[in-house]
């Protein structure tokens, strides 16, 4: 892809992400469905940040292709509108090593309807006479 090279010919003094802390997070982080439905339409926020410059690269359990890399960058977001019916992770690599830096997981949950009146039995004063 020529990013190391983009780096290296740049001039721009960019630390290993391995060096510093670097924090991923998802919003939302969760998506709970029910029997009806088995999928969440979601705007999902991708948000990272690093103590020191470097070059970052955005990947997802969803796409064989990174989302999007940025250079010399210290913080970086991406919005994306997806159906989701599993869980699955996004995470972010140096850009040099290819070595995973942090991650975040979206966790997709089903449960039963929470509407109970749908389940309890209807009781009417005529039932009981």
């Amino acid at each position: 892809m020529g990013l190391a090279a983009a780096l290296l010919c740049g001039g721009v003094n960019l630390a290993s992400a391995a060096d510093e802390s670097v924090m991923l997070s998802v919003k939302p982080a969760l998506c709970i469905t029910d029997r009806r439905e088995n999928a969440c339409e979601l705007s999902i926020a991708v948000t990272w940040r690093s103590e020191i410059a470097g070059a970052f690269c955005l990947h997802s359990d969803l796409a064989e292709a990174p989302i999007q890399c940025w250079n010399g960058a210290t913080s970086g977001t991406v919005v994306e509108e997806r159906v989701v019916s599993e869980t699955f992770a996004y995470w972010l690599t140096d850009a040099a090593s290819r070595e995973r830096v942090a991650e975040a997981r979206l966790e997709v949950m089903t449960t039963d309807s929470d509407d109970r009146r749908r389940n309890r039995r209807r009781r009417h004063v005529w039932n009981i006479l």
